[in-house]
């Protein structure tokens, strides 16, 4: 369990505010019957049910057959699946994009940095680590 707090003060923002992290794949597979509210929930977003399970499942709590009625329904209309699944490769793809930029920035530095020292000029490089425009100026130096 988490609480959001001030950084400098230390002071907890509210104490009617908790973000509680459940690890889904540890569910613990019982009789639906003999589940608690959290553990259907659990159950339900988890994947582990069959079809008799799922329909078990939705007659137990009437928030969780307005869930699986809200999907199934999704899954019926194949354009807006369609946008879906293409907004999340959007997502996936943005954030590889970023990996790559960054490891890509690190290897540019390391490479500036590399040749820096090997032309002894170390004292340029350690002003080059907090300073962008010289950075900048090395770059174009080194063509990197």
């Amino acid at each position: 369990m988490y609480g959001i707090y001030n950084p400098k003060t230390g002071d907890r923002l509210t104490g009617d505010f908790e973000i509680h992290f459940l690890e889904i794949p540890k569910f613990i597979n019982k009789p639906i019957k003999e589940m608690t509210k959290m553990e259907r929930w659990m159950a339900y977003f988890s994947g582990k049910l069959d079809a008799k399970g799922k329909g078990e499942l939705a007659m137990s709590e009437a928030a969780i057959n307005d869930a699986y009625d809200a999907t199934m329904a999704f899954f019926q209309m194949p354009e807006e699946r369609l946008k879906y699944l293409n907004r999340q490769m959007a997502i996936m793809d943005y954030h590889s994009g970023l990996e790559s930029a960054e490891k890509h920035g690190e290897n540019r530095t390391a490479k500036l940095f590399e040749r820096l020292h090997a032309t002894g000029r170390d004292e340029e490089a350690f002003r080059a680590m907090s300073d962008a425009a010289l950075r900048d100026k090395l770059f174009r130096e080194f063509r990197l």
